[in-house]
């Protein structure tokens, strides 16, 4: 039996982000030679799409000039067929999509054919949190997904906590129906061997400078620390998401000089955040509300411990080991969790930690969700 794979918002926006990268390494470590592209048209047709389509999305994350990319934008629009909607295989959608006639379509679609669908969940932050997005966002778009998203009988979820939060808060249930699929920890490579000791005094940050990341209150706290140490480094990596003006101001101010040890780099490929990543002391991950945080696990994932803020979904199953929660979450909090990773045995203890570690990979991921579809 095939599985069919809905990419319709990875075809019309390969922006090689955060969810896109799931349906991604979906394409390249599914289990079988089963998965069948498949894209949704506005007049509400599925359309199969050649399956050289699955490789070239597979290779998109690491493609430095563009090929793969290119050749997903040359095969979009070759369909070699329509599939019926009543036909018994099961259909994947492991997008998130705030297009309305795609949401309409499944909103007026009856109860047996959804059945057929599995839906992946990624999180509620919209919801439960909108102030931390675009203020562009019409919210009752945002609505129009999630109430179409309660009513699909087979979800899977990235953490437990988006499993309970859809069960309970969404859906109203006193039960907690539908499976965890745990992402992959691996993107950034293989797994170091040992325990790197004794670290340069670095500390990097991964994501997109927006405001549920808390990039102000790192430079708060580290600011007094760079010029107390010359030896401290600290690394933003990331693009300019919305952000206060005052916030931009002041990151270009520091990165052309004005704080010493301080750099950002906007463009950062995926080697280059391993390469940062492996030779921090620590990451430093406090975001005031997260939907997963992939961030954390990829760095506990290369030995890197993280000194992180509270109830992060992504770190749900590591606890404490190579883990140094700041809470509360202010400047003085996450100096203090800084200055304690200055002392090498510190440091270098919570590295073992991190790497014994044992992480769920992408290619886990791939087969927990081909056994789901099944």
């Amino acid at each position: 039996m095939s599985v069919y794979i809905d990419l319709t918002e990875f075809l019309a926006r390969p922006l090689l982000t955060g969810i896109q990268r799931v349906t991604a390494e979906i394409c390249r470590w599914w289990p079988t030679d089963d998965l069948q592209p498949v894209k949704l048209t506005e007049s509400g047709q599925l359309l199969e799409l050649p399956p050289a389509l699955i490789g070239a999305i597979a290779r998109c994350f690491n493609d430095p000039d563009g090929a793969a990319v290119r050749e997903v934008c040359s095969l979009r629009d070759r369909p070699v067929g329509a599939i019926a909607v009543d036909s018994d295989e099961t259909i994947l959608v492991p997008e998130l999509f705030y297009d309305q006639w795609r949401v309409g379509y499944y909103r007026r679609m009856d109860e047996r054919l959804l059945n057929r669908f599995r839906f992946i969940v990624y999180d509620l932050m919209p919801l439960l949190h909108p102030e931390y997005f675009a203020p562009d966002i019409p919210q009752d778009i945002i609505t129009s997904y999630f109430s179409m998203i309660r009513r699909v009988p087979h979800c899977g979820f990235i953490s437990k906590w988006t499993q309970q939060t859809y069960c309970h808060r969404l859906k109203r249930a006193q039960e907690t129906t539908g499976v965890v699929l745990r992402l992959g920890s691996d993107g950034l490579g293989p797994r170091p061997q040992t325990a790197q000791k004794n670290r340069p005094l670095e500390f990097c940050v991964v994501g997109t400078i927006e405001p549920r990341k808390n990039h102000a209150l790192i430079l708060d706290a580290l600011e007094p620390l760079l010029f107390q140490h010359p030896e401290m480094k600290l690394t933003f990596l990331g693009k300019m998401g919305w952000v206060d003006p005052v916030l931009g101001e002041r990151l270009k101010r520091m990165a052309a000089g004005e704080c010493p040890g301080f750099s950002w780099v906007s463009n950062a490929d995926d080697d280059s955040i391993r390469r940062h990543m492996q030779a921090a002391r620590a990451s430093i991950y406090v975001s005031s509300a997260e939907g997963f945080g992939l961030p954390p696990v990829e760095s506990l994932w290369l030995g890197t411990p993280v000194i992180a803020s509270s109830n992060l979904p992504s770190l749900e199953i590591s606890g404490s080991r190579g883990v140094h929660i700041v809470d509360p979450l202010t400047p003085g909090a996450l100096r203090e969790a800084i200055c304690l990773f200055l002392n090498d045995s510190f440091a270098n203890s919570k590295s073992e930690e991190a790497l014994a570690l044992e992480l769920p990979t992408w290619s886990s991921f791939a087969r927990q969700t081909a056994e789901w579809c099944r």
